[in-house]
């Protein structure tokens, strides 16, 4: 089913019982913003940061590497791709930080386990029944309620929580034509994978500028298993990104809210250094993790890429564990207790 069939579908019917009463979304809330925004199949990072002046990443890619003429060079070794070029200027003022080799230990190559893993924030995700933010959701509500909204079809692992706090956009456009009244794109025509993406930004910066009580926005932009012919798929997606990025950021700002908004970005692996027969890169492990805001303490490049000459069976081994960049976010973005969310005790970092 097309996704505006579905969303048409969706608000037309009577969708009340499936969720709680939603009066308090409507509420005012002051509570920092999250916006995670998932890059499904696993994004390869070396074709998106790019080690230019690195022999060994030419050698291992004689047919994708990304020429050192096309890359967008931030400092003397690493640029962007050139699908980027919009997210530079955001970079340079210090918006935009990137933190290189993140993973966890024994990473699994599995889509499904690893994106357990990742919204979970748990090593053993099958011994955990709900998500980090979920978590975060019923930690709130003992003390100031608030809501989470995904664009999926359905509650992803991430905020699923013991409390009914998290919803889906289609349930909301069901059941509260007060918070849906600026639902754009239900009359758009959809299909395009930009179409979609931005228009899931548009609506988040309605309601951010609506204050509605929400602080979680869970977003997804997909096709990034780039097992075959990747350079075109990837570079066409990389800059469908950048674009809705560039967008959201200059709203944000036009309306004086990107200091308190913070957008994760992740994908739940990286790709093998090495290229396949097809023209495409195989599933690896520690990636790139992109984080924006006004806010931010620590711009630019949070760490560097490791040698690459010392790499694990083609793959980038993690030097910085996802979960303390989730255990900053809780403690130094929302100031509540990240062990009681994550159940551990993990580094923090200096990012925000």
């Amino acid at each position: 089913m097309k996704r505006r069939t579905f969303l048409q579908h969706a608000a037309l019917s009577s969708a009340v019982t499936l969720v709680p009463n939603l009066s308090p979304i409507l509420l005012n809330n002051a509570l920092k913003k999250l916006i995670v925004i998932e890059l499904a199949g696993g994004n390869d990072g070396w074709n998106t940061i790019i080690p230019y002046k690195n022999q060994c990443y030419y050698q291992l890619r004689p047919n994708i590497a990304i020429p050192p003429n096309e890359v967008l060079p931030l400092n003397n070794t690493l640029g962007f791709n050139p699908a980027w070029v919009l997210l530079k200027p955001i970079f340079e003022r210090g918006e935009m930080c990137i933190v290189n080799n993140v993973g966890y230990p024994n990473s699994s190559d599995t889509h499904f386990r690893a994106l357990d893993v990742w919204q979970t924030a748990n090593l053993s995700p099958e011994k955990c029944q709900t998500g980090w933010l979920g978590r975060y959701l019923d930690y709130m509500t003992k003390q100031k309620a608030t809501y989470s909204i995904t664009f999926d079809y359905y509650i992803n692992t991430a905020l699923k929580g013991n409390t009914l706090s998290s919803l889906t956009v289609h349930q909301v456009v069901s059941a509260a034509k007060g918070i849906a009244r600026n639902v754009s794109y239900l009359s758009n025509e959809k299909g395009k994978e930009e179409q979609d993406f931005i228009a899931d930004l548009k609506q988040t910066a309605t309601w951010m500028e609506e204050k509605v009580n929400v602080s979680v926005y869970y977003l997804t932009l997909g096709g990034f298993d780039t097992h075959i012919e990747q350079r075109a798929t990837q570079d066409k997606l990389l800059n469908i990104y950048a674009k809705g990025i560039h967008y959201f950021i200059n709203r944000l700002k036009q309306s004086n809210l990107f200091d308190d908004v913070l957008i994760l970005t992740f994908s739940e692996f990286g790709r093998t250094l090495a290229e396949n027969e097809q023209g495409g890169t195989n599933h690896g492990a520690a990636n790139n993790v992109f984080l924006f805001s006004g806010s931010l303490k620590k711009s630019g490049f949070y760490n560097n890429i490791p040698d690459l000459n010392d790499l694990q069976k083609e793959n980038l081994a993690h030097e910085i564990d996802f979960r303390s960049i989730y255990a900053t976010i809780l403690d130094n973005w929302w100031s509540i207790d990240a062990s009681s969310v994550l159940n551990a005790n993990l580094k923090r970092l200096n990012f925000i």
